[in-house]
């Protein structure tokens, strides 16, 4: 019997640990995949089951919605069903979501105009705004010294004899001039003759 080379025996131990090594490999990828397709069953099981309940936060509002349907498409190769949502009811109600941040409403005889505003803008400032902004918005006015400015015409109407273009700031009549009441985000100011 011939006798083996400590080199040879070494090198049959390490082709014998190579040959393990690949088998526990293949072993744990084939778990590893095993395992992937249990946890995206379990996922694709309990989507597809049932009901769920739904609390949209917008800041430190929730929204109130009954109920609502949508579709929902799983994969290209499943055709779409209808799922039913049902969205918890909150005691809290629902604020509206305006697209302009930092904006005031201005209301003049039938037209509204909204207009985005910066830090410190008076009305006056605001109506400059708009003036340059829209055609179909156009006042006049004059200063007086000591007083500020006094709006004598908005949208081509004078003021009528007896009567003056007066602004309210959120229905309270301002007690300041035009350019110097300082407009908050959400103002609403509505002009009327009186």
């Amino acid at each position: 019997m011939p006798l083996e080379s400590p080199r040879q025996g070494l090198k049959e131990k390490n082709l014998e640990n190579k040959m393990f090594n690949k088998k526990i490999k293949n072993k744990i990828g084939f778990g590893i995949i095993l395992l992937l397709t249990i946890v995206v069953s379990i996922i694709f099981v309990s989507l597809s089951s049932g009901d769920f309940k739904v609390v949209s936060i917008m800041g430190e509002q929730k929204s109130i919605i009954e109920e609502i349907t949508v579709s929902k498409i799983e994969n290209t190769n499943l055709q779409a069903r209808p799922v039913n949502l049902k969205i918890e009811n909150t005691n809290l109600q629902a604020r509206p979501v305006n697209l302009i941040e930092n904006f005031v409403t201005l209301n003049v005889l039938d037209q509204s105009y909204q207009i985005e505003i910066k830090k410190g803008d008076s009305v006056y400032d605001a109506m400059q705004t708009l003036n340059n902004l829209i055609d179909s918005f156009s006042f006049e006015a004059k200063e007086y010294p000591g007083l500020g400015i006094f709006i004598n015409e908005i949208n081509g109407i004078k003021g009528k004899s007896g009567a003056y273009w007066i602004y309210y700031v959120n229905e309270e009549e301002a007690f300041v001039g035009v350019s110097q009441y300082i407009l908050k985000d959400g103002d609403s100011i509505l002009w009327k003759q009186e």
